[in-house]
């Protein structure tokens, strides 16, 4: 045969083909007419991430001729040709590079013959998309087998693949897939139903920042251990990170107010957190503050009641962006105390920190912390596990030239699963030992060992006035002071004269009645 008349038959040939391919997707739906049988299209699954498609066939002549692959194109509604295989013991191929994880795709198989030309039935890629609700941790997945317009409305869904069931996939973290779902046909379903079924399922196993991904698998009637599967879609659910804890450093009560200081981890990006209070562990609970930092160090002082006789629960809550309360804080409240003065003794009781159930916490000690009149801070006297403690040393204070005023307060150390500590201290509390007196009835100006007129205390209280006065009622001295005291002089510094002088001794302590006491003291020469 000449090279013309090569030409000739192969420009024939091709005329045939595109001839028949440039037929209308509905068309080739008719059956053989007994010449030859077309092939059967059993499987288009999308293997890889680029989308690549594999094809699967099985043949129903024994032909010698090529296999052609053909592909839906958009543009004039037709297949085209886009692969030949020459070897007819091949059953499969992989369309590289047709992006199939963006758009569906449909595809035919037939041979290649110069007449009497029947194409494979069609079968198109299942096409996945997912929509994701950060707020609600959910993600909605949709997917289709048919070939799509731009706008997703369906072109041409003549696709005679019945469907058995959707297997839908899922792997997270990386791992290996996991079926977590299986939606089936609807039961009796008709040809024309399972073609047409456009199915969405709705995860709500979903972590924040954590990387998913999901293909679905389509298993259909015809050939149900030839399941084709979809594109995979990945994602990560992303949160700015929520902090792994919020601790309460402390709790410190003064006589008006409480302040609080709070340390968040670092690792947080979040950037608002909400302080709450409540004076019951179980709530509802009170939006106190809301800040609004980038700071891992947060303190507030709250003033909006008496924390000498009240106790509030707080704690601090990170918000996410959705608006929700993420990592909270423990819930811990002020420290309260009670002092009970019985003579040259006291009784410390505190609040214990309790917990949901209204039980007292194991992993806190409490310390009782005591200061005497001036000093100049608090000495710790005690630590114990539960209240009240009592303070039994104050009598050996007795005229030792102290103050009355032994004031006292409670802290507590909570030891949290981070390893780190809490620490609440409760306001201070005092009370003051009423001294006895002794009131000498006389003192000698020229001796030593006995010329200054002064009352001896076994306490010293906090207010204290001594008066002495003439036998005319005119005042000759007068002291604030306790450590002073009357040494037989008077106006302008002369020595007073021998005889009866008259004395008038003022004592307070806060909420203790006054002494008032009058008496005479002698003023003696010796010779």
């Amino acid at each position: 045969m000449t090279l013309k008349s090569k030409i000739k038959k192969e420009v024939g040939r091709a005329a045939l083909i595109i001839a028949a391919l440039t037929i209308s997707l509905t068309g080739f739906s008719q059956e053989s007419d007994g010449k030859n049988s077309p092939p059967i299209l059993q499987k288009a699954s999308i293997v890889n991430e680029k989308g690549d498609v594999e094809l699967r066939w099985k043949l129903t002549d024994t032909i010698e001729a090529s296999i052609k692959i053909i592909r839906y194109k958009k543009e004039g509604d037709n297949f085209v040709i886009i692969h030949s295989i020459e070897d007819t013991s091949t059953i499969s191929w992989i369309d590289k590079n047709t992006q199939a994880n963006k758009q569906t795709h449909a595809y035919r198989v037939l041979y290649d013959l110069e007449s009497d030309i029947y194409p494979s039935n069609k079968f198109s890629t299942t096409l996945l998309t997912q929509t994701t609700d950060t707020c609600k941790q959910t993600v909605k997945l949709q997917w289709t087998r048919f070939v799509q317009h731009a706008n997703y409305n369906p072109i041409n869904p003549n696709d005679t693949i019945e469907v058995n069931r959707y297997n839908i996939w899922k792997s997270e973290a990386g791992g290996d897939y996991q079926k977590i779902e299986t939606i089936e046909a609807p039961e009796n379903a008709s040809e024309s139903d399972t073609i047409r079924i456009d199915t969405t399922y709705t995860d709500g196993d979903i972590e924040y920042n954590r990387d998913y991904s999901y293909y679905v698998e389509m298993v259909p009637k015809e050939d149900p251990y030839l399941p084709s599967k979809s594109n995979r879609v990945n994602f990560n659910v992303n949160m700015p990170a929520a902090p792994q804890y919020i601790n309460i450093d402390s709790i410190i009560s003064t006589s008006r107010a409480v302040r609080l200081s709070f340390t968040i981890d670092t690792a947080s990006q979040l950037n608002e957190y909400l302080l709450l209070r409540s004076p019951n562990y179980q709530g509802p609970y009170d939006t106190v503050e809301t800040f609004q930092t980038s700071s891992k160090k947060i303190s507030y002082t709250d003033e909006a009641f008496n924390p000498r006789s009240q106790r509030y629960y707080y704690h601090l809550a990170a918000v996410n962006r959705c608006g929700n309360l993420s990592t909270r804080s423990d819930t811990l409240h002020n420290l309260l105390i009670t002092l009970e003065k019985n003579h040259l003794s006291a009784k410390i009781g505190w609040s214990e920190l309790t917990s949901f159930t209204n039980t007292p916490f194991n992993d806190v000690t409490y310390f009782v912390l005591r200061k005497v009149g001036g000093e100049m801070g608090y000495t710790q006297i005690i630590s114990h596990e539960y209240p009240p403690i009592q303070d039994d040393e104050i009598a050996d204070y007795k005229g030792n030239d102290v103050s009355s005023k032994f004031c006292y307060y409670v802290t507590a150390e909570v030891r949290q699963d981070n390893n780190l500590t809490t620490h609440i201290a409760s306001f201070k509390r005092c009370i003051y030992i009423q001294p006895d007196l002794f009131i000498p009835n006389a003192i000698i100006p020229n001796d030593p060992n006995n010329n200054v007129f002064k009352p001896q205390l076994t306490f010293i209280p906090e207010k204290y006035l001594l008066i002495v006065y003439d036998r005319q009622g005119r005042k000759v001295f007068q002291t604030k002071a306790y450590d002073k005291g009357w040494k037989g002089r008077i106006r302008g510094g002369q020595k007073a004269p021998g005889g009866s002088y008259i004395y008038y001794l003022e004592i307070k302590n806060p909420g203790e009645p006054f002494i008032r006491k009058r008496g005479s003291v002698t003023v003696i020469y010796n010779r």
